[in-house]
């Protein structure tokens, strides 16, 4: 009986696991149970601990937004006063310009275009007692017998000019000039000026033609137009993009300035037949930067290498070396910047915008050389 009635083993392992014993059933058991307890309590407590870390930081990163919030309103607010007063430039948004008036209120008093010296005002001048925007005759603004506004002197290239800056018969010269300097002087500040405070309102949008009019009337108006002793120099030019110089709008022409152009304006005054001939490079786009950079170290290349008995062909050399060795990235593709080899910079002369002699910006055979007293050479870079 007893071997017919006993389990396989089979059937005895799975009885075994089927039935298991109760858990007061051995002291494992019961250990067991506590340490199961324990566990979970702990896990609780962990968990407690850990909503309790996340609402304090909760709390923490919302006090911050608060402090944020409150630095940003505080600094919006300063920066809204300042600009308001003129300390900083106003926020104007330039690509959505299509079509618009200029604004002559001088709500605004920094360069619209991009990089004409970071941080310098367009109202500087109102040191010398201009008003903003400027309405006083420049002359008016420094007393007779006076030097005038002195810019940046630079000492002549070269070993063989220090007999200049030594030699006292050239420094009497060099004085008896004195009269005419004044005039350049006084004829560039009024071109300073009036170039400063279109540099304030020309952005996107605005008709070519009203641009012009308006340099020429405020011209007129600093250089205190009188006849054929005081007055414009030439037609404002306005070339734009593939335009490198010498464009001038006619009456009629609806052309409007855009957020992708690249305006080249040139513009001059003359005091008794002294010309004062200057130009600059408006964009608006980050991506001309390297094109403005590159023009900005080429024309600082000439002036350096400017001076008496320098050959011209040297000062295109110099101007060439720099210019081209700036690139430029457009739609995903590398362009090298050239100069135009057949475009000048040139002497000028008495009520004589272009004298005779040219200021090449290559290298080339032109071994003429500056001469004592010839004064204006705008040094002119195309590209």
């Amino acid at each position: 009986m007893v071997e017919e009635n006993k389990p396989e083993g089979g059937e005895e392992a799975d009885a075994s696991v089927a039935s298991p014993s109760t858990p007061s059933d051995t002291p494992g058991n019961a250990k067991a149970e506590n340490e199961t307890e324990n566990h979970g309590s702990e896990e609780t407590q962990q968990k407690q601990v850990t909503e309790t870390q996340d609402e304090a930081n909760q709390n923490k990163n919302k006090k911050n937004k608060k402090k944020k919030k409150k630095k940003a309103a505080a600094k919006k607010k300063k920066t809204v006063a300042a600009a308001e007063e003129g300390a900083l430039p106003l926020e104007i948004n330039l690509q959505d310009e299509v079509e618009c008036e200029i604004d002559f209120s001088g709500e605004n008093k920094f360069p619209l275009c991009r990089l004409l010296n970071p941080g310098v005002r367009c109202d500087s001048f109102t040191k010398y007692g201009q008003t903003w925007p400027p309405s006083k005759p420049v002359e008016t603004l420094f007393p007779e017998g006076s030097e005038g506004p002195v810019g940046q002197i630079m000492e002549h290239p070269g070993d063989f000019n220090r007999k200049l800056v030594s030699d006292a018969e050239k420094r009497a010269q060099d004085r008896l000039q004195t009269d005419m300097y004044r005039k350049v002087r006084i004829a560039s500040e009024c071109h300073r000026q009036v170039r400063k405070w279109a540099q304030s309102w020309i952005k996107p949008g605005i008709l070519l033609t009203d641009m012009c009019e308006a340099i020429e009337n405020k011209n007129r108006e600093l250089v205190g137009e009188n006849g054929l002793k005081a007055g414009v120099g030439f037609p404002t030019g306005c070339s734009l993009d593939y335009v490198a110089a010498h464009y001038t709008p006619n009456v009629g022409d609806t052309t409007r300035l855009g957020y992708d152009n690249v305006m080249k304006i040139d513009f001059g005054t003359q005091i008794e037949g002294r010309i004062i001939d200057c130009a600059w490079t408006v964009a608006f786009n980050p991506k001309f930067d390297p094109l403005l950079e590159a023009v900005k170290a080429a024309t600082e290349a000439g002036i350096k290498a400017a001076g008496i008995g320098v050959r011209l062909c040297d000062i295109g050399e110099e101007i060439q070396e720099v210019m081209e060795s700036h690139e430029i990235e457009l739609d995903g593709k590398v362009y090298p910047i050239k100069c135009c080899r057949n475009l000048n910079g040139h002497s000028i002369g008495p009520y004589q915008i272009h004298a005779g002699k040219s200021v090449p910006i290559v290298k080339g055979m032109n071994t003429t050389h500056f001469f004592f007293l010839e004064v204006l050479y705008p040094i002119f870079l195309f590209w």
